[in-house]
């Protein structure tokens, strides 16, 4: 049979001949030679764990074996390795030291989270998680209970693993179409279509449809996840605000100007929003943005000198502000960019 450590002791109920003195060469100590006779697995040395007790009777040998083991000191660790709104990937370890506790089967057991795993060994392995299952249970942290195989002394370890917010990226994506919803009715309101229309000015109005068109077009790019359709859109957009940049503008028609101030606040703000909710963003897309944000950045004081007649305060610091959450690309050298922006946009807040 096999016992802990630390149970309780084992009277010898039955031998033979009565009386005659029972002992173990691997743990002397451990017998107690009470009436009845008793084992202590407690008193086996450690340094000998796990251990096959075996016991003599007045000298002779017999065929009682008592195997004693230790509490294994399971070291287990966890993290995320993936994770989108349909599959959590989580990446387990388990790195107990064999050499010490023995070869062990590890039962891994996740609650409703998931079904029983069973490991023949230590080592890694990644589990894929319900994330639909996981929001239906109102399951917050996973939560891994290790046990092992046949062992008397009930050894368990957990590793917890907090469910990351898988709305994050639905919610980004909410805010995004928000946004351009918001501006299409800006630009769509029948004050700034007559606006428009009373400059008579044809690369105006070209400029003004063709905004239009873009932000019409934004959410089925968005919905499509089609990367070819957003970078078209990109490369759409910097060539709208490269003419802004450009455009002469007419001081004696100052509705030029407003008409140019809402473009700017939509184009240079959702040329960033198209990939606020990626986790990467292909090297072209990042090129074209970059390439915006520097040509608004070499072209802001200009813009201001020449053309006091823009006021991008309220609206465009609004922007910015809410440009700034939810932001899950995450990568440095949009981050750099994105601060130039800002610092450039206060330029018109002062």
């Amino acid at each position: 049979s096999k016992v802990c450590m630390n149970s309780g002791q084992i009277a010898f109920s039955s031998y033979s001949p009565k009386g005659a003195v029972i002992a173990s060469t691997e743990a002397p100590e451990a017998i107690s030679m009470d009436d009845p006779p008793v084992f202590i697995p407690a008193k086996v040395p450690a340094n000998i764990l796990p251990a096959t007790i075996t016991f003599t009777v007045g000298g002779l040998p017999t065929n009682c074996t008592i195997d004693v083991v230790r509490p294994v000191n399971l070291i287990l660790s966890g993290k995320i390795a993936d994770s989108n709104n349909s599959v959590l990937t989580i990446l387990y370890s388990n790195n107990t030291d064999e050499t010490i506790f023995g070869k062990q089967t590890y039962i891994w057991n996740f609650g409703n989270a998931h079904p029983e795993v069973i490991m023949e060994a230590t080592g890694d392995f990644k589990l894929d998680f319900d994330v639909k299952l996981l929001n239906k249970l109102k399951i917050n942290v996973i939560t891994a209970t290790v046990t092992i195989k046949d062992d008397p002394c009930n050894s368990s370890g957990t590793v917890n693993i907090e469910v990351p917010n898988t709305n994050v990226e639905t919610e980004c994506q909410k805010l995004v179409i928000d946004f351009i919803n918001t501006k299409i009715s800006v630009l769509r309101t029948p004050e700034m279509q007559k606006r428009a229309q009373a400059t008579k000015n044809d690369q105006l109005l070209s400029i003004y449809k063709s905004s239009v068109e873009i932000l019409m077009k934004a959410t089925d790019v968005l919905n499509s996840g089609d990367p070819n359709q957003k970078s078209a859109l990109i490369e759409n957009i910097f060539g709208i605000l490269n003419q802004i940049f450009n455009f002469p503008i007419n001081a004696e028609i100052p509705d030029i100007a407003r008409i140019l101030e809402e473009i700017i606040r939509a184009l240079l703000i959702l040329i960033l929003n198209l990939v606020r909710c990626d986790k990467t963003i292909n090297d072209n897309d990042l090129s074209m943005i970059q390439r915006t944000l520097e040509m608004f950045h070499k072209l802001a004081s200009q813009l201001i000198k020449n053309y006091p007649q823009l006021d991008l305060k309220n609206i465009l610091e609004n922007d910015v502000a809410d440009f700034s959450k939810n932001f899950l690309s995450q990568l440095d050298v949009l981050i750099t960019s994105l601060k130039t922006l800002i610092k450039d946009l206060g330029q018109f807040t002062t």
